[in-house]
């Protein structure tokens, strides 16, 4: 069984955990981190 989907906040508020499978990095290089930082302020 799937899990259920996801509701939209309503305060329009999220945390975003940066970690990948068995608590491992997802940015390997400072440069991976400061390009998905950009693309999240961009696109508040």
């Amino acid at each position: 069984m799937g899990r259920q989907v996801r509701q939209y906040s309503q305060t329009g508020l999220y945390h975003i955990i940066y970690r990948g499978i068995n608590r491992q990095n997802i940015f390997e290089e400072d440069s991976d981190y400061i390009k998905i930082a950009k693309i999240i302020c961009l696109s508040l």
